[in-house]
């Protein structure tokens, strides 16, 4: 894929269809955002982010961001008598 040499970038500067290559070439790289524009040199961070909001807004949940995504299940107890706390002493009788 050809790369996209990008002389300080503004958003003005550039056309719908420029700005949805330099998109595409971001989502197939799989860089961060900050990694990107560092490639970019030209490119600032909030510029892509802006255009990755208003262009691929779907796009952005499924980004791989380095978490993962993880279900909690409550865990259940089975029914019966509750179980009394162990006292770890003993009362004395005297």
């Amino acid at each position: 894929m050809e790369s996209i040499k990008l002389p300080m970038v503004t958003a003005a500067a550039l056309s719908e269809a420029a700005i949805l290559k330099i998109l595409e070439e971001f989502t197939q790289t799989g860089f961060s955002i900050q990694d990107f524009c560092f490639l970019k040199e030209g490119l600032d961070e909030a510029t892509l982010q802006g255009w990755l909001s208003q262009y691929m807004p779907e796009g952005m949940d499924d980004e791989d961001d380095g978490f993962v995504s993880v279900r909690v299940k409550e865990e259940r107890q089975k029914p019966g008598p509750k179980k009394q706390p162990a006292l770890f002493a003993r009362k004395l009788t005297s």
